[in-house]
């Protein structure tokens, strides 16, 4: 039987954020997740790498999920220290539940792994990394999509954009129009993204423009960057908790069949 769901290609640096984003790709019934690739980011590379392989480990993906090394630093910058005030030393400080991965990373190159899984997929395959953040909780999650507690949520709601325009009872919703103006919901809306790229982390944190992102609405009919306004936001919490309850039962299914193999 052909295999209809979504190819995605996860590139990430768990993070707490990025744990949503793994849970949601791997366990959502749209979505088939061919691998993850870690990065530099949210702590140092080898501490994100080891989170991801924990992260599927503690949903029982481990062993059908590979995960791959990328990159340490920026192409063209020095390596910089990790923000460590915003998810801790590990990157996912506040829990000691994660077991440790049993399984090793293998050696092949992200980019040569993602450019293979992503070639071999026969559908148009979908690659998620993290937006662009701040220290705080993004001011998209506040400001745009109305959640205002809870954890950060921008990784896994880049991976729910996958979903948007799918169709079907799997579909999330993302809202791209103005409800206030006056075409409504028949004037979709496209953008003209700039990212500043000059500077390091310490001036950003001193106030630069480094990585601040600039959208210059478009006119009507020019296509552009999509940046949606809202989704279904009870939607999107049901599905992140259909996930959960997913894989808590092949968690339970793992350790049953593993406490039939012991001896009597």
């Amino acid at each position: 039987m052909e295999d209809t769901r979504i190819p995605v290609w996860l590139d990430c640096d768990p993070g707490h954020d990025d744990t949503f984003a793994i849970l949601l790709a791997a366990y959502h019934p749209a979505l088939r997740l061919l691998g993850i690739s870690t990065v530099f980011g949210n702590a140092s590379l080898e501490k994100t790498t080891h989170n991801a392989t924990s992260i599927l480990t503690s949903i029982s993906a481990a062993s059908t999920i590979p995960v791959f090394i990328g990159a340490s630093h920026a192409l063209s910058r020095p390596t910089m220290h990790a923000p460590t005030d915003i998810h801790g030393d590990s990157g996912l400080d506040g829990t000691l539940l994660l077991p440790p991965p049993p399984i090793p990373v293998t050696t092949t190159p992200a980019i040569d792994a993602a450019y293979a899984a992503l070639k071999s997929c026969p559908q148009e395959p979908h690659g998620s990394s993290p937006p662009a953040r701040s220290p705080t909780r993004p001011r998209c999650a506040d400001d745009v999509f109305g959640i205002t507690e809870g954890p950060p949520l921008h990784d896994p709601l880049a991976v729910a954009a996958i979903l948007a325009g799918i169709g079907g009872e799997h579909e999330i919703p993302f809202y791209d129009y103005d409800p206030t103006a006056e075409q409504g919901t028949a004037q979709r809306e496209r953008f003209e993204v700039t990212v500043v790229t000059e500077g390091t982390y310490e001036d950003a944190r001193a106030g630069a423009r480094t990585g601040q992102i600039t959208a210059k609405l478009l006119p009507p009919g020019v296509e552009g960057v999509r940046i949606p306004r809202g989704l279904n936001i009870p939607l999107f919490w049901k599905v992140l908790e259909e996930c959960v309850s997913q894989a808590d039962a092949v968690n339970a299914a793992a350790e049953a069949e593993a406490a039939s193999t012991l001896p009597n």
